[in-house]
Order: C-alpha cells, then sequence, then structure tokens
C-alpha cells in the first residue's frame, strides 16, 4: 500500500556508502524483522531468490536485538552467501520469544526475584546464538556490521565493528558473544564476560558486556563514525572513493523497534511517586531502562536528521519508527504468542485487501511524477484532473485527482529500489489502510506495481515535517516516511 516516489536517475556503483541500522528492543525486534523481510522479498522478486539485503548494504549495524538481526543478516553460510534470510528473522522471534522471555506469574516472590537477580537467565537465548553462528568471527562476515556493547569495568562503549576486527585482533571477537552481550539489558538479562587473543603476540583482553542500548539504542551514528575512521585511513577498498567530508554520499535507512510516543506511556504525577524499586520494576518493565534507551535511540535520529538537513541531504536519511505502541507491544520482553502476532500483523495490513479498502475510503490522490526514468499514468474524467506545476526537484509535475475510482498506475523504468524503498517504508508504518501525508518537499501516488493496489497517498504542504499512516488523521513527525525523495535515487547495486 506504500507510494511510489520518483526521482533522480542513479548514480555509477562505489560513489555512495549504503548503511542499514536496527534499534534494540527485544521481542519488538519482529518489528524491523517484518520490515526487512518485506524489503528483501521485492528485492527477490526484482533480482532473484539469491538476492540477500547484505548484497546492498555496505554496512549493516544494530543494537541489542538489532545486534542479533545483524550478525543473522551477515554472517556467512553455504558458498560464500548469508546464512539467514530475512524471512528468517521473525521464524527466530516467532519459535524462540516465548523461551526467551518465559512469561512468568506476577507475585511477591517474583517481584523480590526481580531485585536480586535479572529477571530471565539468558541460558536459551546464550544457547540458541552459539548453535547459530558457531564459531564465525567478526571479521568474517559478509558485509561490514557495527555492533555497539556498553563495558561495565571500564565503565565506557566498546564497539565491535569488521572495520576493527581487520586490524586489531583482540576485537576480532565470536560472533556469538557479541551477540550476547549486545542483548544483555540491565534488569532483564545478565551480563556477559568473555576474552579474545592476539595469536601473533599473544595479549589477551578481557571485555566485561552489557547491552549497547544503554549508550547507543540507535546505532545509526556510530555506525557513520566507524565508516569515516575507514575513508579517513583511505583504505583502498569499496568506501575509498568517497572522501572524508562527503557526507552526503550516505544513504541510511534506520529501522527503529517501535515506541509509544503517540500514546504516552508515564506522567509526572506517576513518576513523582516512584522510588528506586518502581524506577527499576513497575507492572513488568524497567522505566529507567526503557527511558534511557528510548532517548538513545531518539536523540540520534534528531542528530542524524538536522545533520542530513544541514547539508542538504534531507533526502539521504530514512527513518521508520511506528510511534503508535501500546499495552504490552510497547514492553521489550511480552513474547505471548497473542502480542507477538499483532506485533507482525500490524506491520502486514496492507500487504492485501486493505490497499483496496484505503484507496475507496480517500478521495483525493496526489500523483509525483519525474520525467526521468519513471512513467506515471493516470485515467480519470478530465473535469476530474488539475495539472500543478512544481519548480522543486526532482519533482517537476503533480496531478491531483478526486474521484475515488480513478486507476492510476506507475511504471519504474529507472532505478527500481526507488518504487521498493518507498512501498517498503510505507507497508512498513501502515496499520490500516487509511492515508499518509507528506512534508512541503515530498510527493506520492497511488499507484499499481506487481500488480498490488497500493495506498492513498496525499501531500500535506501547510504543514512541517511529516505525518504517519492513521484513521485518516494528518499526525505531523518529523522525518517520516515520505524523506524518501531522493534516498536510494542514487541506486544500490549489487556487488
Amino acid at each position: 500500500m506504500a507510494g511510489c516516489v520518483v526521482g533522480e536517475p542513479a548514480s555509477a556503483p562505489g560513489q555512495r556508502v549504503t548503511l542499514l541500522a536496527i534499534d534494540g528492543g527485544g521481542i519488538r525486534g519482529l518489528i524491523p524483522g517484518t520490515i526487512l523481510a518485506f524489503l528483501e522479498a521485492r528485492l527477490q522478486e526484482l533480482d532473484g531468490p539469491d538476492a540477500r539485503l547484505a548484497d546492498y548494504f555496505d554496512c549493516i549495524a544494530g543494537t541489542s536485538t538489532g545486534g542479533l538481526i545483524t550478525a543473522m543478516l551477515a554472517a556467512p553460510g553455504d558458498h560464500g552467501r548469508p546464512l539467514f534470510a530475512a524471512s528468517d528473522i521473525n521464524r527466530f522471534y516467532l519459535d524462540n520469544g516465548p523461551l526467551i522471555f518465559p512469561q512468568k506469574r506476577c507475585g511477591m516472590a517474583a517481584a523480590m526475584a526481580a531485585l536480586t537477580r535479572p529477571r530471565y537467565n539468558g541460558k536459551y537465548l546464550q544457547g540458541k546464538i552459539r548453535k547459530m553462528l558457531g564459531e564465525t568471527r567478526v571479521r568474517d562476515t559478509l558485509t561490514n556490521v557495527v555492533i555497539p556493547t556498553f563495558d561495565v569495568r571500564l565503565l565506557q562503549p566498546t564497539i565491535f565493528s569488521t572495520y576493527d576486527a581487520k586490524s586489531m585482533p583482540l576485537k576480532n571477537a565470536l560472533l556469538s558473544d557479541i551477540c550476547i552481550s549486545t542483548s544483555a539489558a540491565p534488569t532483564y538479562l545478565p551480563a556477559h564476560c568473555f576474552q579474545t587473543t592476539d595469536d601473533a603476540t599473544g595479549k589477551v583482553r578481557e571485555f566485561d558486556l552489557i547491552d549497547g542500548g544503554v549508550a547507543a539504542n540507535n546505532p545509526t551514528m556510530v555506525a557513520m563514525t566507524q565508516i569515516t575512521k575507514k575513508i579517513m585511513v583511505k583504505d583502498k577498498e569499496e568506501l575509498y572513493p568517497v572522501k572524508p567530508s562527503d557526507c552526503g554520499k550516505f544513504l541510511v535507512l534506520s529501522v527503529g523497534t517501535g515506541s509509544t510516543s503517540d500514546q504516552g506511556m508515564y506522567t509526572a504525577r506517576q513518576c513523582s511517586r516512584w522510588g528506586i524499586v518502581r524506577w527499576l520494576r513497575n507492572k513488568g518493565m524497567a522505566p529507567i531502562i526503557d527511558i534511557f534507551m528510548a532517548a538513545s535511540s531518539d536523540l540520534v535520529d534528531i542528530h542524524a536528521a538536522v545533520m542530513f538537513q544541514s547539508l542538504h541531504s534531507d533526502g539521504d536519511y530514512l527513518r521508520i519508527q511506528d510511534n503508535t505502541l501500546h499495552g504490552d507491544a510497547a514492553t521489550v520482553d511480552a513474547a505471548t504468542r497473542d502480542n507477538m502476532r499483532a506485533l507482525v500483523r500490524d506491520r502486514r495490513a496492507d500487504a492485501g485487501a486493505a490497499g483496496v479498502e484505503g484507496q475507496r475510503r480517500d478521495r483525493q490522490v496526489t500523483v509525483a511524477a519525474n520525467t526521468v526514468g519513471v512513467t506515471v499514468r493516470a485515467r480519470a474524467k478530465e473535469d476530474e484532473r488539475e495539472l500543478i506545476s512544481s519548480s522543486h526537484p526532482p519533482l517537476t509535475r503533480f496531478a491531483r485527482l478526486s474521484s475515488p475510482s480513478t486507476e492510476t498506475t506507475a511504471t519504474a523504468s529507472g532505478p527500481h529500489l526507488v518504487t521498493v524503498a518507498c512501498r517498503m517504508a510505507l507497508a512498513a508504518l501502515a496499520a490500516d489502510g487509511s492515508s499518509v501525508s507528506g512534508g512541503s518537499r515530498g510527493g506520492s501516488s497511488v499507484d499499481r506495481v506487481s500488480g498490488e493496489w497500493l495506498n492513498v497517498v496525499r501531500v500535506d504542504s501547510e504543514r512541517g515535517g511529516v505525518g504517519r499512516v492513521g484513521n485518516g488523521r494528518t499526525r505531523c513527525r518529523r522525518g517520516l516516511p515520505l524523506r524518501i525523495r531522493r534516498w536510494l535515487l542514487a541506486g544500490w547495486h549489487r556487488q
């Protein structure tokens, strides 16, 4: 049900650094899992069944549950191909979530236990990760990865990356140890300790790590820093054509695990009565941890958005975040079957008939057309069509159609990933097939791609920021989801 945003043609391979960043969020990893499976499936339609996300990103970064997803996408399997497809991510959570986060009965004994030890012992998760990833080390990944953790002994972040592992043997840890560490959320799972050895010198380094989400729950800026370091040393590899000052050469897709910012979680009146116990455990949640991680994610998003805007490259940064979570869906460990199915179902709601329903409900359709690479055809009565010229690149024309029965089709004859990216971004956020509103620089369409009716998208040029899907209302939020205009328009090319 996403729209098709059109724009400039692709640039030559090697001229862009593509980054996928995945937030932490426990069982809410089902949200990015659904989004990424959607994207990979569309790429497979275009490039064949062997296409994997690791083929399209120069770097994949993840924190906590995002770190586990990162490892699954980049770990090598047979014949030098990724060990897992994106479609395996949700299968992992659905099959193992109830065993990783067993739902315990509430009571005085459980409450007292939560004050003296982590809520979960982590043994099942550790065993599962070790079985999945085996002896794979971080330098063995098929694309560059960046996974933040936090060292409680040194009281500083420890960032594991393929870049560092290739030049620093003591940072070339087992991928399984890194995933266990970055998932060790305080109060939920135990901290993890392991050692690495430099075979050449015999030096040993010990790591005492917890969840990287306490420092960088959104790993976007951490990953960009690692990439910039790589560029600055001028290694003669694939990133060398991009100069350290060329921040505009980044193409960043940042995927969140959802938040409650639209619904609200706590009030000052509630918090004013809390002591240390309530801050650490309240109705099955750990408010202080949740607040730290939410703040980390949002501050990084703000920083990245402003940085790209200041470089006049705001179209090269896309943040996908569902801000409508509430109840069990907002927790990191509610691994009940009903909640997990809801987390997946709500992000697939627009994959089928809901697209048609959405088109029927909305009477106004805005079609954004570009003269390069994409053809848009609209069929309607002549008196229902109003053409409005626009000088703002990359959009050159708008066609406003009033009839709910109007058929509008779009054919991407240029870079196919424009269509894929737009469909993925909007479909991930749509919950009920209603409408999406975009900023004044945006443009979208109701289009027909691969035989599927997509959602109605309209431009709201009088309000800043970009709106979200939901119940036909225009809820204005910064950076979502139509800042897709030039994102990926330089193209992703399989290497």
